[in-house]
């Protein structure tokens, strides 16, 4: 073989596998054109049918959910309540039919529905066998295509309804128009009829259970799309109907070529050659962007469109026929979003596309169908063949836009509701606040007025608005008709999608005869603690828009910011003019403060004198009785003449009623004073009554009484202050004995639970009812003024009820008048009870002291000299003692000797008091080492305790008879020998 037909040869090979390369890009740009086509079809069908579906069987939720309420209801009651549900002229239900089981009992239209769906099912085997899969399968189905009687072709869409525990009830069918379907989705060839199927998932398409398959065999290379209905997933899939090839270079074509090409000059075989690799290098390069990228893609010269993939063609919802030739302009709305034409700014795209570099940009598209969509556009200038080609990627950004404009929309919102709630109290009338408010609203819900309106009496006043003249709207309406009062009464937003159309607003003009007519309504009441002081309206002019759940919380949520910026000026404004009052109030109120304060200040210093007079009359009267009451004492046991010895008996009885006056009245000035407590301990009931009868055996005894005491035989503990307890005892058993006369005294004590109850029965005078609470009230007494015939201060019940009650018991009476009295005082047992050792008598403390006689030793420090003579009188034949009448001298002696107590008088004249001397014995001593007696008429409230405090170990207050000094000393030895 020659060069030349080498040449030739090899010429002719490279044509044929130039253009057969070229045929296979063909086909495979037609198969990929068919699929993507297909694929958009029956995406949208997917998308409608599943719209459809999904849309009437929500509707219906409400029969689904009235037939499992009442699964018995007959036809009758199902229209009955169907036709309070939904207008007759509610498209959802026309062809709907209600199945119980398997057999049609309601469907609407009732005439000719039934005919259409096929209510004897036994008749119509394909919708019998997808009615029977529904029943046992629990899961919604399609069925079709059927002939509708209303003309066309249909669909059945099956749902089963299950009643409660999970028991079949039956079924509601919903028809669909195939045709309709077909138009509304923009499938545009048809005859994918013949090459549709609809099946369950899963399900092979030549078996039964296939619902839609007119094609006789099996596809080769189908496009499927799942379809989701209530319950379950269904596939729809297709294939063209001529297949997946297109026209393209046939084999043969291109062999005829070869051969009409091999004639050519052997000259052409360079130029030939660097063809075959342009071209090679070129198609790969472009056929690889335009095949594989998943962002549509468009070439253009000129800036007109020369070439695009299929994701470009989906995108833009055309084929390359309609596409191609078309300019960018061509598929944009005349203006951007920005306000500029879109001739404009592409201009200056372009001219701003450098050779070889890209730009970005967005941009907003509309397509043939007239909807727009967002691309993320790259445009990149490349030079081919001497031709600026603008290569271009579209990349859909809709969703994402839509966000930004979202989240911009509620960043507005945002910082509207900050600047609301923000605002400043008085900072400026709340009119110009809201009225700004308003201005803002329109802003952020992009609407053409808002309007604020606030109740004033029985009517809504216009506050303020924006966007419209106020003269157009008008200035009062009544909140007890149409769309006000449900805002009123429901408490919630409202909103209306056109204000000319809706039964709630139709009529208004024949009662708000407003100027200003808008078309679109939402309206939010003005909130304060559930209570609606006005309305916030937003309108639209012109267009109408279903404002969405989250517009109508959002306008809530500054309805109700508005409605407290309102009540905090309405308050604002009371407040000042509650301002001056105030202040006057308050200069008032300083006045009598300080009055109260100098009161005060007036009461302390009173308080204070008092304390300081009691405390010295305390002092100055005990201290003279003791003389008294000491002397008669010895007077009475030493003197033998009788008229003597009854002066002397008279003198101790005087001098006791005396003492025992003072004492009331000191008991009654510190209860008074609120600061006394009691000293609680275990203490025997019995003995300390076994004490207060053996006080007062000589008074009863002095007026021929009987005194008597019924021991229990068993001790009765009760946690209390045992003096507190001696004194209530002893003023109630001498009242007893003073208003008897005759008769008897009688105690009796015993306990039942948790009380112990002990009980003063007197045969005296008795007390009328009416007096029966007087008594117990200080100086008072059943018989008052100056025919009383009793003595006394009419302080002794009034202490015992004191310190009964603060003792947590009480006391009360049961009287006849003339008949007698019983008291009763009740007090709480303590549980930790123990057994009580026997009391000491008087006779048995002279026994104890003449034991310990010899072994005890006394020193008496004390400067007034009736009570020296007295104290040392009781103390003789007793103990040993020395007296000391100094302070000095007797702490001399404390220092030197050897004593056993000493009884120390706190008020010792000149030079050191009592509490002095005990310093100094603590100074010395380190720590008091022997009891030390703080004998003194100072026995006020508190005295006690700071003697005590102050380091003296016991305290003994004046006056006190012989035989308490002397049980008083035995206690002490016996305790400081423990």
């Amino acid at each position: 073989m020659s060069s030349h037909q080498f040449r030739t040869v090899l010429v002719v090979i490279s044509v044929l596998v130039i253009f057969g390369f070229s045929a296979w890009l063909d086909y495979q740009r037609v198969v990929e054109y068919n699929r993507a086509s297909l694929t958009h079809e029956l995406t949208a069908l997917k998308g409608e049918l599943e719209t459809q579906i999904n849309s009437r069987v929500l509707s219906l939720q409400g029969v689904t959910a009235y037939i499992q309420k009442s699964p018995d209801a007959t036809e009758t009651e199902i229209e009955r309540y169907l036709g309070e549900l939904y207008d007759s002229t509610d498209e959802v239900l026309r062809n709907v039919a209600i199945l119980k089981n398997t057999t049609i009992i309601y469907s609407y239209p009732k005439a000719r529905n039934a005919a259409a769906i096929g209510k004897d099912l036994a008749n119509v085997p394909g919708q019998r066998e997808t009615v029977l899969r529904v029943k046992y399968t629990g899961k919604g189905m399609i069925t079709g295509p059927i002939n509708l009687v209303q003309g066309g072709t249909g669909l059945v869409a099956r749902v089963p309804v299950i009643l409660k525990g999970g028991a079949y009830w039956g079924q509601v069918s919903v028809v669909l128009y195939y045709d309709k379907l077909m138009q509304t989705s923009g499938v545009t060839d048809f005859s994918l009829r013949n090459n549709l199927m609809i099946a369950e998932k899963g399900t092979d398409q030549n078996t039964p259970r296939t619902v839609w398959n007119s094609v006789n065999g099996t596809f080769k290379n189908p496009v499927v799309v799942e379809l989701i209905v209530p319950n379950t997933t269904w596939v729809i899939s297709a294939e063209p109907r001529k297949g997946w090839s297109g026209k393209s270079v046939s084999f043969y074509t291109l062999m005829v070529l070869g051969i009409i090409f091999s004639g050519l000059s052997g000259r052409y075989y360079h130029v030939l050659m660097s063809t075959q690799e342009n071209l090679e290098k070129s198609e790969s390069k472009f056929r690889t962007l335009f095949a594989s990228s998943p962002d549509a893609n468009l070439l253009l010269i000129n800036g007109l469109i020369i070439d695009s993939n299929s994701a470009a063609r989906l995108l833009l919802h055309t084929d390359e026929l309609h596409l191609h030739g078309k300019s960018l302009l061509m598929i944009s709305p005349e203006k951007q979003p920005d306000g500029e034409t879109s001739k404009f700014k592409l201009k200056h795209i372009f001219n701003a596309t450098l050779p070889d570099e890209g730009i970005k940009f967005e941009w907003l598209h509309r397509r043939d169908d007239g909807s727009e969509f967002w691309s993320e556009t790259v445009v990149t200038s490349l030079k081919i063949q001497n031709n600026k080609v603008l290569y271009t990627t579209l990349r859909d950004i809709t969703q994402r836009k839509i966000a930004e404009q979202e989240l911009q929309k509620i960043n507005t919102r945002l910082g509207l509701i900050s600047k609301v709630s923000s605002s400043l109290v008085g900072s400026s009338p709340v009119v110009e606040q809201v009225d700004q408010y308003a201005r803002l609203i329109r802003d952020a819900f992009n609407i053409d007025v808002s309007v604020v309106r606030v109740l004033d009496g029985d009517d809504l006043v216009l506050l303020t608005c924006s966007g419209v003249d106020k003269e157009m709207l008008t200035p009062r309406v009544s909140p007890r008709w149409g769309l006000t009062k449900i805002l009123m009464e429901e408490k919630k937003p409202v909103t209306v999608y056109d204000l000319h159309t809706d039964t709630r607003t139709m009529h208004n003009h024949f009662f708000v005869p407003n100027t200003y007519q808008a078309r679109c309504y939402a309206g939010a009441p003005l909130l304060i603690r559930d209570e609606c002081i006005g309305l916030l309206g937003i309108y639209l002019n012109n267009d109408n828009r279903h404002f969405s759940e989250t517009d109508l919380e959002h306008l809530q949520i500054i309805a109700n910011n508005i409605a407290i910026v309102i009540e905090n000026d309405m308050l604002y404004k009371d407040l000042s003019k509650k301002k001056i009052q105030v202040e006057s109030e308050l200069v008032e109120r300083r006045r009598i403060e300080q009055e109260l304060l100098t009161a005060k200040e007036k009461a302390e210093e009173i308080n204070r004198l008092k304390t300081s007079f009691f405390s010295n009359m305390s002092h100055e009267l005990r201290t003279p009785l003791m003389g008294i009451l000491g002397y008669s004492q010895v007077l009475l046991n030493a003197l033998e003449d009788e008229y003597l010895k009854r002066m002397a008996q008279t003198i101790v009885i005087s001098g006791q009623r005396l003492s025992h006056t003072v004492k009331l009245i000191l008991d009654i000035t510190k209860l008074d004073s609120e600061r006394v407590l009691p000293e609680y301990q275990l203490v025997d009931v019995t003995r300390l009554i076994e004490e207060s009868i053996q006080l007062h055996e000589k008074l009863a005894l002095s007026k021929l009484l009987s005194l008597s005491f019924e021991d229990p035989g068993y001790p009765i503990p009760v946690f209390a202050d045992r003096n507190w307890c001696v004194e209530a005892f002893n003023n109630v058993i001498n009242n007893a004995i003073k208003f008897t006369n005759k008769g008897t005294v009688k105690v009796i004590a015993f306990r039942e639970e948790t009380n112990a109850y002990i009980q003063i029965i007197d045969t005296g005078i008795g007390i009328a009812e009416s007096d029966q609470q007087v008594i117990f009230e200080e100086f008072r007494q059943a018989s008052e003024g100056l025919s009383r015939s009793y003595e006394g201060t009419g302080l002794g019940l009034t202490i015992a009820k004191r310190y009964i009650e603060m003792m947590h018991g009480q006391i009360y009476v049961e009287s006849i008048l003339g008949k007698g009295s019983t008291f009763t005082i009740v007090l709480p047992i303590s549980e930790d009870a123990s057994l009580f050792g026997p009391g000491i008598s008087e006779t048995e403390s002279e026994t104890r002291n003449k034991s310990t006689m010899s072994s005890k030793k006394v020193l008496v420090i004390e400067n007034d000299a009736i009570n020296i003579d007295v104290i040392t009188s009781f103390l003789k034949n007793s103990y040993p003692f020395d007296v000391e009448k100094t302070a000095e001298g007797g702490l001399s002696k404390v220092l030197q000797g050897s004593y056993d107590v000493v009884l120390l008088d706190i008020n010792l004249g000149r030079g050191m008091d009592g509490l002095q001397v005990v310093d100094e014995m603590k100074r010395v001593w380190g720590e008091i080492s022997i009891p030390v007696v703080a004998m003194t008429a100072y026995a006020m409230d508190g005295d006690k305790e700071k003697f005590i405090e102050a380091g003296c170990t016991h305290y003994l207050a004046k006056p006190f008879r012989k035989s308490e000094l002397l049980n008083f000393l035995a206690q002490i030895f016996i305790e400081w020998k423990k």
